[in-house]
């Protein structure tokens, strides 16, 4: 096995948890605002660009870090980031591919989008996309466990 990967995973899966304990709070602070209303002041609407920001962060670490890095020590070969969810969703590290394209389409989304009316239009399919990163940093965990 190579110990050069195992350490790069260690330092991602670090990189997780602090991406995860931000995009918690985030998510926390916009559940608030995004229930009780839809005209928001600027300092709300930074704790939702952040919310948007974090969950692209959280998403881009999974997808294009620790996926990419657990097919190299595992020896296994994606081309594309539709066959790393594929391979993900076959290992268990997470519960379903679907979701995971939109996460990625929305992070893409987001990334991109300037215009506030089309970016709240996506806010709350975000909001019940979130809980499934918690869950896939969960399931990224036990599955390193063998490796760290």
């Amino acid at each position: 096995m190579n110990k050069e990967l195992i350490s790069l995973l260690s330092g991602e899966l670090q990189k997780t948890e602090k991406a995860e304990k931000r995009l918690r709070a985030s998510f926390e602070k916009a559940k608030l605002l995004i229930n009780a209303k839809h005209d928001y002041t600027d300092d709300e609407l930074e704790v939702i660009e952040g919310l948007t920001s974090r969950f692209a962060r959280l998403s881009d670490i999974l997808i294009s870090k620790i996926f990419r890095l657990l097919e190299k020590i595992d020896l296994d070969d994606s081309k594309t980031v539709r066959d790393s969810i594929i391979l993900a969703e076959k290992k268990g590290l997470i519960n379903s591919g679907e979701k995971f394209f939109r996460i990625r389409e929305l992070r893409n989304f987001t990334a991109h989008e300037y215009e506030e009316e089309d970016l709240f239009a996506s806010i709350s399919e975000i909001m019940e996309l979130i809980p499934v990163l918690f869950d896939s940093v969960e399931r990224i965990k036990i599955y390193s466990a063998k490796y760290i």
